[in-house]
């Protein structure tokens, strides 16, 4: 029906009618499917009144809906590209195209075009992403068209404005439009939940892997410098037992060599001049460096020791003066002769080795990548395929994320990356950066498999109804009607008036529909299955993240926390409780002559043999470092001698291999609190340290008592 005068105010009062539920559909009813890629439904009210009441009311409701857009997103493109698909699909369906074929061609070849110009102008994005936005920008299309025409077949025809029937004028074009409508909303509807629920689920794995390795990387980056500042230390309480300088420097040279993690080592006078360094290779470089230049009393780890009288002190990183130029950090101690500042052993640290840290715990190699910051934010390792200068501020500035709410998002080396970050008792932060494509790629993939099935069941209801056009009749259009029913209202058609071809369809028909719910119950099973999976994945590494891989003894760190939950406890209770570190001697030496195969073998043996003689549900014992372990005991502990007697006794021959007899001794170092309650657990496990190395000291193979 023609207008004759067009009513300005009802034009505008209809397009009001429909644009505020499309309003409020989009600003309240959006789906996120992944990031910042959402659909919203607010075009189907549009499409609505393009058909039932004309073009001028549409494109006023459009104005409303692009509005609520705007403010939602901040984003104006919508304003063209919504009223522009109005435009196209009036032009398209005047020319006889229907609305669904109408809406493809359109976001085909004019609105996904110009959705990704805009994008590639406003934003930076990758190629990935862009191509996902453009996929579900017509996947998005075609859903609120499908619903549309779904609810205009309800309408009565002469209430249209735009009638749906000068569409087609074939039978067979007919049934495959429509059937086309009735497969396109479900296979939408149920391709986009379960590929929203499967984007989710990855990126919660996503988060939960890159925290958990920041994690990791954090702890032991954190045991490896505590490690070193215990050697530090005890050379430097090793300094005040020794009168001469040589006696020093064979400390200093044997510690080094002990502890690969060293880069150099020296030590100073009270002046801050250098008095020994080690390896003998870079300390002669100094020789013939001005007597000015030698001094050390500007760095920090010469001046905090000795004005605060801080035991042991690590520096954030700088380059290295004298011994080279590298970035290094630095672990200091200071050392006294009858109570009186003599000066500081200092050791640079090999920063190399946290690169060992990241291999261990199975980095992506070509998406993830880690970053290590002093407490300045000043970079102390990079991985390499990020181009980071050493010692340059690192502070990742988070950015717009378009990909995920559930990390933040930075961009480096003009490449964006996810990233999470532990900061540890130093100060330190470790952060752990993962490319966002993985998520980007499987949602595309999902998106592109979901348009494909589309196509394909396009392509199969073509064929049907080019080849049985003819005998469609009125049971067909009954079996058409209860195919678009849900489930639980379907019943069997009648087949009286069935032709056997059409009770053929109406069989394969029933049988595709269970082989659709087969299938997405299936698929269910499958993600419950992976799903449990990971959990006992999880559970394995929290046990490694537990245990000393070797002996399957608690490892150090493990060991300090339960070791100080069962201390304190005692302390409450005033409960006796005994402190035993002991080290394997001279096991450098079982290791060069026989090998590190035999010495690992020798380690299990201490271990196995520590397990029978300390087997109460209370006693603890751990790995604490690679050949030293520790023992907690609490409650009386009156046949201890005896059982450490029997130990030791056993020890020099539980490592047989190949009926030869690996003798082995221990240097113990026990500590028994049984009065004084007010010992701290770091005290505790210092004192222990002394005597450990009193009795290395005072020939190995020995045992050094202490009672408090």
């Amino acid at each position: 029906m023609q207008q004759t005068a067009i009513s300005w105010s009802k034009v505008i009062l209809t397009g009001i009618a429909f644009g505020i539920p499309a309003a409020i559909a989009n600003f309240y009813l959006s789906f996120t499917l992944y990031g910042n890629v959402a659909l919203y439904m607010g075009q189907f009210f549009v499409i609505l009144c393009l058909v039932w009441r004309g073009l001028a009311p549409a494109i006023v409701a459009a104005l409303i809906s692009c509005t609520a857009l705007y403010i939602y997103t901040d984003n104006y493109s919508f304003y063209i590209l919504l009223i522009l698909e109005l435009l196209a699909l009036y032009w398209l369906f005047r020319k006889g195209i229907v609305l669904l074929l109408g809406d493809l061609i359109y976001w085909l070849l004019l609105g996904g075009p110009i959705a990704l110009f805009y994008l590639s102008q406003a934003l930076v994005l990758p190629t990935d992403f862009l191509l996902l936005v453009y996929v579900k920008l017509l996947l998005n299309g075609l859903l609120y068209t499908s619903l549309a025409v779904c609810v205009l077949t309800f309408i009565p025809k002469q209430w249209l404005r735009l009638q749906l029937s000068s569409a087609s004028r074939r039978l067979s074009g007919r049934i495959f439009y429509f059937s086309m409508i009735c497969a396109v909303i479900p296979s939408l509807l149920i391709g986009l939940i379960f590929t929203a629920r499967m984007t989710d689920q990855i990126e919660n794995h996503i988060k939960s892997d890159l925290m958990t390795k920041s994690e990791r990387i954090n702890l032991a980056t954190q045991d490896f410098v505590e490690h070193y500042q215990s050697a530090l230390a005890s050379l430097a309480r090793s300094f005040e037992q020794v009168q001469t300088d040589s006696a020093r420097q064979e400390l200093v040279r044997t510690i080094y060599e002990n502890y690969p993690g060293f880069i150099t080592m020296l030590y100073t006078d009270a002046e801050g001049m250098l008095q020994f360094g080690h390896p003998d290779s870079v300390f002669t470089v100094i020789e013939d460096v001005p007597h000015d230049e030698r001094s050390v009393a500007d760095r920090d780890y010469f001046a905090i020791p000795k004005s605060t009288g801080q035991r042991s002190y690590v520096s954030p990183a700088f380059k290295g003066r004298g011994f080279g130029e590298h970035p290094i950090v630095a672990v200091s101690s200071p050392w006294y002769l009858s109570g009186e500042f003599q000066g500081v052993v200092e050791a640079s640290l090999d920063l190399y080795q946290f690169a060992e840290f990241a291999d261990r715990i199975d980095l992506d190699d070509s998406s993830q990548f880690v970053v290590i910051t002093d407490a300045n934010q000043d970079i102390i390792f990079a991985s390499p395929e990020l181009n980071l200068e050493p010692l340059s501020e690192y502070d990742p500035l988070p950015r717009l994320n378009v990909y995920t709410g559930e990390l933040p998002l930075t961009r480096q080396s003009g490449q964006d990356f996810l990233f999470a970050y532990h900061v540890n008792e130093l100060g330190w932060r470790t952060y752990v950066l993962s490319s966002p494509s993985t998520i980007t790629a499987l949602f595309t993939s999902n998106m592109i498999i979901l348009l494909t099935g589309l196509l394909a069941v396009g392509v199969l209801f073509l064929v049907i109804a080019q080849r049985f056009a003819k005998n469609i009749t009125r049971p067909l259009e009954a079996l058409s009607l209860q195919l678009g029913k849900r489930p639980d209202e379907v019943v069997e058609p009648k087949t009286e008036d069935m032709t056997d071809e059409v009770q053929v369809i109406a069989f394969q028909l029933m049988e595709a529909r269970n082989l659709m719910v087969s299938f997405n119950q299936e698929l269910k099973t499958q993600v419950e299955e992976k799903t449990r999976a990971l959990e006992a994945m999880n559970v394995k590494l929290e046990q490694l993240a537990r245990e000393d891989g070797l002996t399957q003894l608690l490892n150090r760190r493990s060991f300090d926390e339960q070791a100080k939950k069962v201390y304190l406890n005692c302390q409450r209770h005033k409960i006796p409780v005994t402190m035993l570190l002991m080290d394997i001697d001279y096991f450098k030496s079982i290791n060069d002559n026989f090998g590190h195969p035999v010495g690992d073998r020798c380690i299990i043996g201490v271990a196995n043999l520590l397990k029978q003689h300390f087997k109460r549900d209370s006693d603890l014992v751990a790995r604490y470092g690679g050949e030293e372990f520790a023992v907690l005991l609490t409650g009386q502990t009156d046949n201890l001698n005896d059982r450490i007697d029997q130990f030791r006794k056993e020890l020099k021959s539980c490592c047989r291999i190949d009926d030869r007899i690996i003798p082995m001794t221990v240097s113990i170092g026990c500590i028994s609190v049984q009065n004084d309650f007010e010992l701290a657990y770091l005290q505790l496990i210092s004192r222990a340290d002394q005597l450990l190395y009193m009795s290395k000291n005072a020939g190995r193979d020995q045992i050094q008592f202490d009672i408090i």
